[in-house]
């Protein structure tokens, strides 16, 4: 089960490309814990992904 996602990301332009994840995580929404900066354009981000009730 996923509890938590770890996503990096560049700022980087795309004409089109395949979706992070295979399905879209909508119930339960997921949580934004931490965003850090990890270098020059890019950043870490930390969701937490609240179990289903």
């Amino acid at each position: 089960m996923l509890d938590e996602s770890i996503v990096q990301i560049g700022s980087v332009t795309l004409a089109s490309g395949k979706p992070l994840l295979p399905r879209r995580i909508v119930s339960p929404p997921m949580q934004l814990k931490e965003a850090k900066l990890v270098g020059p354009g890019f950043a870490e981000l930390t969701y937490a992904v609240p179990a289903k009730q």
